[in-house]
């Protein structure tokens, strides 16, 4: 997983070692480690949660009080209420806000 902010004209390849860590900014030409989003301890967190295997934004139409815009809370909700979050449907989707709602798009399948 690679989540990063990159800098104007900046490329940050997964196997660029230490500067394509998750949750980095990262920017400048060599690319440089500026800062992290959050701690060290919510990092390891955030990826032992394997949040990303969730349905969140099907979760989030459900239960829309959910506190996604608080990491540790949600990462609380997670411990506690993930068996029963679904998980994410294999097939392709593509997921947009509108009017403060997410949008959510099921790609058809491809032709083999």
């Amino acid at each position: 997983m690679v989540s990063s902010v990159s800098g104007y004209r900046n490329l940050t390849l997964p196997e660029s070692g230490p500067l394509s860590t998750p949750i980095g900014s990262v920017v400048g030409n060599p690319a440089t480690v500026v800062k992290f989003r959050f701690g060290e301890p919510l990092i390891e967190r955030l990826l032992q949660s394997e949040w990303w295997v969730y349905d969140l934004p099907l979760y989030l139409e459900q239960q829309p009080g959910a506190p996604l815009n608080e990491p540790e809370k949600m990462l609380d909700l997670l411990d506690r209420k993930g068996a029963d979050i679904p998980r994410i449907d294999p097939s392709r989707k593509t997921y947009s806000r509108r009017n403060n709602k997410f949008v959510i798009r099921r790609a058809a399948a491809a032709a083999i």
